[in-house]
């Protein structure tokens, strides 16, 4: 793969004066490659990913890397478009609603609980929107300066190579909490969540049954996939030239993939997907005002 360095490092140097520090760059993404490569490859596992999350006193964030079904430059192309990352953020369960202005280069995300709600319901997040390309490489980055309950600087950012005759991609979720959502992370934890289990195996009893992540850990691992399967549904499906089809059929897919995982579930197939349609139409009715 061509690298033209002098130009990644300047490159570099503007994107992180404009506070997108966790882009970590082509050469990076290459050697994140060479060090999950054998995870992706297992032919054992039930979905080819690399799921790590990132754990410190005031940040909750997570990396995955996978595979991708796409060239880089039909994936580079797709992600270029705030429209495109609008349908990709709709599909994850805590998404309601997900408008776009391609004058500002921004989307705005509705947050809200895992059942049906309507926007005026959920907590906006203004995300601004950067892309970078060059030669075997593309960035898109969003970031959010400010959230609910006092949170700040939300990261999502996706890094993509061509290498081995593959595309290989690379997710990087974050936000800054507060005092007031972590007091609400550990309520959380507390009550609902207390149960709730992550991804990752941290042990194995002397049957060989596995016991998974808990607490913070959990919480930022379920996050995670369930951002990676929007964007695997959203190339999934992306050769559907109908729009309604193609969401439906997004739709389905993320689904199916998350039921896989019982940490995952949280509600029936009819149920999300009725949510989803409504949402839908809150989603298409709002951007229309914003033209």
């Amino acid at each position: 793969m061509k690298l033209v360095r002098i130009t990644w490092l300047l490159v570099l140097s503007v994107v992180q004066n404009m506070a997108y520090a966790n882009i970590i760059g082509p050469v990076e993404v290459q050697n994140l490659y060479q060090r999950v490569k054998t995870t992706l490859d297992r032919s054992n596992q039930v979905e080819p990913y690399y799921l790590e999350p990132e754990k410190s006193k005031n940040i909750e964030a997570g990396e995955a890397a996978y595979y991708l079904p796409l060239g880089l430059d039909e994936i580079a192309d797709s992600l270029s478009s705030v429209k495109n990352w609008c349908e990709v953020m709709s599909l994850h369960i805590n998404v309601k609603t997900c408008t776009y202005s391609e004058k500002n280069n921004a989307i705005t995300v509705y947050m809200g609980r895992k059942t049906y709600q309507g926007p005026d319901q959920a907590h906006d997040l203004t995300y601004e929107f950067n892309t970078i390309r060059e030669d075997g490489y593309f960035a898109a980055i969003a970031v959010a300066k400010k959230g609910p309950l006092g949170t700040s600087n939300y990261h999502i950012e996706v890094e993509i190579i061509a290498i081995d005759n593959k595309t290989f991609g690379r997710i990087y979720v974050s936000n800054k909490r507060s005092w007031v959502s972590s007091i609400a992370m550990k309520l959380y934890l507390a009550t609902k969540g207390r149960n709730k289990q992550g991804i990752k195996v941290v042990s194995r009893d002397g049957e060989g049954n596995p016991t998974y992540s808990r607490g913070e850990t959990g919480v930022a691992e379920r996050n995670l996939l369930r951002y990676y399967f929007a964007f695997i549904a959203f190339f999934n499906e992306i050769d559907e030239q109908d729009p309604l089809k193609r969401h439906e059929g997004q739709l389905t897919y993320w689904f199916d993939q998350t039921e896989r995982y019982p940490q995952l579930y949280e509600m029936s197939r009819e149920e999300y997907l009725g949510g989803k349609r409504k949402e839908r139409e809150n989603q298409t009715a709002l951007q229309q005002l914003q033209k």
